[in-house]
Order: structure tokens, then C-alpha cells, then sequence
């Protein structure tokens, strides 16, 4: 059996979300918490008794009884959630023709490869060795490059560009105000995704750290240097991409310029 799942003592504050917002995410973490014990423990006792030592911890199981991953990896991830995530490049391409691209958190680099359909030039930046060296093996193109790099850190080495694309990475940094800056000093056009906290929050998804609701997104968004800011949404269920931003959305998407 695997050991006590203590998950419900952790972020206790959800403290990066503001503080109208945490009452909000902690009965929801409640809830979810009692209502998939049993599936999460069940999940837990499977990766023990895949492991030849090392008791699982709750960083490979989601609050929702799912495999816990902090990149997708194709192959790795089908059906409907690498529907999602192939739905966003989708919706950049038209956004991106003939344009200096950089990805920001570009992972494994098949987004990067995506981009590069359409783009005169891709940089994928990523600060994880694994993953750069991944897609630098994977996918070759002229048009095509990896660097690992930290992208909350000063990049204007590699600029500039005419679009940078985030997705689903503003969530999982410890500096997100600072990748906002990064993005907008390297372009000045940033096409940017990030998982509604009450479907993909902190207490929900243990690689995440970032809990905030549209309103602290837009006010970040502004203070890193952004003058208008297009709205999109993803559906929990359905991967597309439509206009506007409600609050019960899966994902939202924003296309900011300066």
C-alpha cells in the first residue's frame, strides 16, 4: 500500500491567486479530494507496484486520480487532451505566417516543429536539458532550432522576433510576471495559453504553481508591457479555440501586443 495522501495539507493558501479567489479553489480542492480518494489511491498503489523501490508520491498522481505528467510528450498522451494542446498550435498558425517565431517552454519540441510549417524561422527555448536534447533529435528543419535556456531570464540575446508563443508554461514557473517581460521585451506580439486553475490548478495538477483567474493574467499581462489583448477559450471538453474568455472555460487563450 502506498503511503497516507497528504495533498489537502499542501498550498494551503493557494497564495499566488488573489485572495477572493482562494476560498473558491480550496472548496474545490475539498470536494474533488473526497470525492477521488478512492481512485487516487488506487492509482498510487499501481505505480508502487510498478516500482522496484521508492514509495509514489503525490507528484505522479493528479487530485484526480491521473497519471501525473509536467510535459506532454507525443506518444505518451492521446485522446483528448493532445487534442487540446495540437488545437492551440493550430489556432497560432494563422497568426505566425512568415514571421520570426520564438516558443517559449517549447518541452519536447513537436509544437516548435508545428510552427515551423508556417513561420520563416522557429527558436524553441526550453530550460530542460532532456527535452532540448529530445527535439533537437527529433525534429529537423532548416527553418528549426533548440536552445535550452530559462525563459523568466533576461533573452534578449536571442531576439528579437515578431511573435513569441506560450503555452501552458506561464502555470508551472516561479516567475511568471518576469516570463511575461521576457516574452514582450522579445516581441511585440505574444500568443500565450493558460489552464483554468479550477480544472488545472496547483491542487489539481502537482507541477503546477500558478492559480490565477483571468483578471491577475490581464493585469500581469499589462504591466509587462501589453496594450491590447484578444481574448480566446478552449472548452473542458471540446479542443477548439473560440473567442472570448468566460470563466468556466478549460483554457484561455490571449493574443497581447504591445
Amino acid at each position: 500500500m502506498a503511503g497516507p495522501d497528504n495533498r489537502a495539507s499542501q498550498d494551503e493558501g493557494f497564495v499566488t491567486s488573489p485572495k477572493w479567489f482562494r476560498p473558491i479553489l480550496r472548496v474545490e480542492r475539498a470536494v474533488l479530494d473526497r470525492a477521488y480518494r478512492r481512485r487516487r489511491q488506487d492509482a498510487l498503489d499501481r505505480v508502487s507496484a510498478g516500482r522496484a523501490s521508492d514509495e509514489p508520491t503525490e507528484r505522479q498522481v493528479t487530485l484526480l486520480g491521473r497519471p501525473a505528467a509536467e510535459r506532454l510528450v507525443p506518444g505518451q498522451v492521446r485522446g483528448q487532451v493532445f487534442a487540446h494542446h495540437v488545437a492551440r498550435y493550430v489556432w497560432a498558425m494563422s497568426r505566425i505566417d512568415g514571421e520570426r517565431v520564438i516558443e517559449l517552454g517549447s518541452g519536447p519540441g513537436y509544437g516548435s516543429e508545428l510552427l515551423s510549417w508556417m513561420a520563416s524561422r522557429v527558436t524553441g527555448i526550453d530550460v530542460d536539458e532532456t527535452a532540448i536534447s529530445a527535439a533537437r533529435s527529433r525534429y529537423s528543419r532548416d527553418n528549426l532550432e533548440f536552445l535550452c535556456r530559462d525563459v523568466t531570464r533576461d533573452l534578449s540575446d536571442i531576439g528579437p522576433a515578431g511573435v513569441v508563443v506560450c503555452f501552458e508554461v506561464i502555470e508551472h514557473v516561479s516567475d511568471p510576471r518576469g516570463l511575461l517581460r521576457s516574452a514582450l521585451e522579445l516581441a511585440p506580439r505574444l500568443l500565450l495559453s493558460m489552464p483554468n486553475p479550477l480544472v488545472g490548478g496547483s491542487h489539481i495538477n502537482p507541477f503546477h504553481r500558478n492559480d490565477w483567474p483571468p483578471s491577475t493574467l490581464r493585469q500581469a499581462l499589462h504591466e509587462a508591457g501589453a496594450g491590447r489583448v484578444k481574448w480566446y477559450r478552449q472548452g473542458v471538453v471540446s479542443p477548439t479555440v473560440r473567442r472570448g474568455a468566460s470563466p468556466i472555460s478549460g483554457v484561455w487563450l490571449v493574443d497581447a501586443r504591445r
